[in-house]
């Protein structure tokens, strides 16, 4: 135990229980389970006939400023204070009287009302991207994928997916890192692999006359469940990162469900019906 001062937190012992509790708490630890883990973590401290008033005295303190005192940290705590007078770690210390002092201050401190419970805030649930930076996928458009009778021509030809980038979206507590995708359409029922990306034609989410032709999209909600026709083929290289600027807000989204069915038919509906 290293002690510098008369306070309490002069004390690294007591220092670092006021820490380690604290930090606990503001990433979403709960009061109980946090207090469990400082007994845990500082068992070798509480073995030791001087650090132990300490440990108590110094949790049951943090946990009153933090709107936090459980009733049994604060019982232990207060009889630690009343035995800590005898302890032999202060008894050749010039600040024994005014340590002992602000000792008391602490124990009336805790027979007073708290204030507030400390306001935490919540840590964002984070759902990472299943797909990543370079991926490359594909999935042939069986018949049972098109449910549009106007894209029913393009039966058993191949989607090729090709992941740009990652962003992160939130919505709500949660966050959301998503793919966004360039789309390309085989020709014919020939099964494409990664070498033929560049041969195949893309497909175009919109036009803007700002920006021009926009190629890609987002994903949302993909799964271990549903993307399991999706085939990975391996990485591509990607363009440079100028080219890839993107704002996420002046894009398409869709969901992986019907997926497949949904780029057959922006492919149809912008090339057959709009010259694209």
């Amino acid at each position: 135990m290293g002690v510098i001062g008369c306070d309490l937190y002069d004390n690294d012992v007591a220092y670092d229980v006021k820490t380690s509790f604290s930090d606990m708490i503001y990433s979403g630890i709960s009061c109980s389970e946090a207090t469990a883990n400082v007994i845990s973590d500082f068992q070798e401290s509480l073995q030791d006939n001087d650090d132990c008033p300490i440990v108590w005295i110094a949790l049951a303190d943090v946990q009153w400023d933090m709107g936090l005192l459980l009733k049994n940290v604060k019982k232990r705590a207060i009889k630690e204070i009343d035995k800590l007078v005898t302890a032999d770690v202060y008894e050749n210390c010039d600040f024994k009287f005014d340590f002992f002092e602000n000792i008391k201050r602490i124990k009336y401190k805790l027979d007073s009302p708290m204030p507030s419970k400390v306001k935490i805030k919540k840590s964002p649930k984070i759902y990472p991207s299943l797909w990543e930076k370079g991926d490359i996928y594909r999935i042939q458009l069986a018949a049972d994928r098109l449910q549009y009778d106007s894209v029913k021509f393009l039966k058993d030809r191949w989607l090729m997916l090709q992941v740009v980038d990652i962003v992160e979206e939130k919505e709500k507590a949660s966050v959301y890192h998503r793919p966004v995708v360039r789309a390309y359409i085989s020709n014919d029922s020939g099964m494409p692999d990664i070498s033929q990306l560049t041969e195949l034609e893309a497909i175009v989410m919109f036009e803007s006359a700002i920006y021009g032709f926009e190629y890609r999209f987002c994903i949302t909600d993909i799964s271990e469940l549903n993307v399991q026709d999706y085939h990975y083929c391996g990485k591509s290289i990607l363009q440079s990162e100028s080219e890839m600027l993107i704002d996420i807000k002046n894009i398409m989204h869709f969901n992986i469900e019907g997926l497949a069915n949904e780029l057959a038919w922006y492919y149809y509906y912008l090339k057959r019906e709009l010259n694209y």
